[in-house]
């Protein structure tokens, strides 16, 4: 897969320095933050069997969303806040950062498992 140039332009319009980019606050943390998030709430659509926003496929499916946990997981690049989906019966185990784990190094690598 490539990435979208005119993508990569917006993302750096306000480019200038490499505190930007590279900062606590920068676009790297920004794009991992916002990667993790999305896998772990896809992860969910997958592990529920239907889309957020959307009914239950079968009306006697006791289990549903149930919100969001923080979590602060030390990276590679340091220390970083995510929101992580919960279900209503607890069932749901990320795989990309399971419950209880509080590292997540390698963030490349993890496509190699």
């Amino acid at each position: 897969m490539s990435l979208n140039e005119k993508l990569i332009a917006e993302l750096l319009k306000d480019y200038k320095t490499p505190e930007d980019l590279l900062g606590e606050n920068g676009l790297i943390k920004q794009l991992q933050k916002a990667l993790i998030e999305k896998a772990l709430e896809v992860a969910m659509n997958h592990h529920l069997g239907y889309q957020k926003h959307e009914p239950a496929p079968a009306k006697e499916q006791k289990n549903y969303r149930n919100g969001k946990s923080k979590k602060r997981v030390r990276t590679d690049s340091g220390s970083l806040d995510i929101e992580v989906p919960r279900d209503r019966e607890s069932e749901f185990t990320p795989k990309l950062i399971p419950k209880h784990q509080r590292y997540f190094n390698g963030f490349d690598d993890k496509n190699r498992r």
